[in-house]
């Protein structure tokens, strides 16, 4: 078992490697002991091989989950500067020049996926929230997700490297806090993002709705 002189923060699939047999209560009695001085981070391949039981639940983090303690909470912009700091920051394989059945291929769907799915864990907070202003804060940090991404991946690989649905999703948040707080910049993100999914060559059956809105916002199509 690594030292914890050593080490920040635990990685639950080295510790299973090395605690042979690893059983679900052993599990458990490791995670309730060791998680409240040291974050404990899970691979996701790994989640399907473990039973938290009704206790914890795990948050994405980066290209791991975090173990969470149910009923604990994180403010979130604090969340915010520490998952964004776990997400990759090596260079994005180009899509173009490699196809799915490569590995480069595989590493770039993970730098994505790793991005898309901390702004859906705030989105999911937002609509978990007890009241406004916690569904505002947690709404607002998933358009700050996507906002910085969107710009970082066009940066190096152009419009073409960003997934459409991504322009969608970037759409109903900024849709879901001009709803709330009327303010232009998110009108203004919403119809940038959804004109972008519309024109994207998708297959989707709401892209009439969607269009109709542009159209309400004097958006020509």
């Amino acid at each position: 078992m690594p030292t914890m002189t050593t080490s920040p923060s635990l990685c639950l699939k080295t510790l299973m490697k090395t605690t042979i047999p690893f059983s679900s209560c052993k599990c458990t009695r490791f995670i309730s002991l060791w998680l409240r001085p040291f974050p404990i981070y899970v691979p996701v391949l790994l989640l399907q091989t473990l039973c938290l039981m009704s206790s914890y639940h795990v948050e994405h983090y980066g290209h791991a989950k975090r173990i969470v303690r149910n009923g604990d909470s994180f403010p979130a912009n604090i969340w915010y500067h520490n998952t964004t700091k776990a997400l990759p920051k090596f260079d994005i394989p180009d899509p173009v020049k490699y196809d799915e059945r490569t590995w480069e291929y595989v590493v770039y769907d993970g730098y994505l996926s790793s991005a898309i799915f901390l702004a859906m864990s705030f989105e999911e907070k937002a609509r978990n929230s007890k009241n406004k202003q916690a569904f505002l804060t947690n709404m607002e940090y998933a358009y700050k997700v996507y906002s910085f991404w969107l710009e970082h991946i066009e940066s190096k690989l152009g419009s073409s490297g960003i997934p459409a649905y991504w322009h969608k999703n970037f759409g109903i948040v900024a849709n879901a806090l001009f709803d709330e707080t009327k303010q232009s910049q998110y009108l203004e993100a919403r119809n940038r993002e959804w004109l972008a999914y519309t024109t994207s060559g998708q297959q989707d059956d709401q892209i009439p709705a969607i269009k109709g809105m542009l159209r309400q916002s004097g958006v020509k199509i």
